[in-house]
């Protein structure tokens, strides 16, 4: 099983994500998103793929993007 974190690591706000990473020992378990930043996000064959190998899609935000991002995986995976 992976933590697949489509983010970036290392943000000045919000979350220390290595902290919590290590603090729960999941380091060999985690990836994260390679060269992804907060202007530029994936190409659409690599969201393409980040939704079809996932079990789970799990989006933690508290109202940025309006619920766009679960129609866009609907629309990629279902396509």
């Amino acid at each position: 099983m992976l933590l697949f974190l489509h983010t970036q690591r290392e943000l000045s706000v919000g979350w220390n994500l290595d902290k919590i990473i290590r603090l729960f020992n999941i380091g060999d378990k985690t990836a994260f998103s390679a060269g992804l930043s907060g202007i530029r996000g994936v190409s659409l064959n690599d969201l393409c793929l980040i939704y079809n190998v996932s079990d789970v899609f799990l989006s933690t935000s508290c109202g940025e993007g309006f619920c766009l991002p679960l129609i866009e995986e609907w629309r990629v995976v279902y396509q």
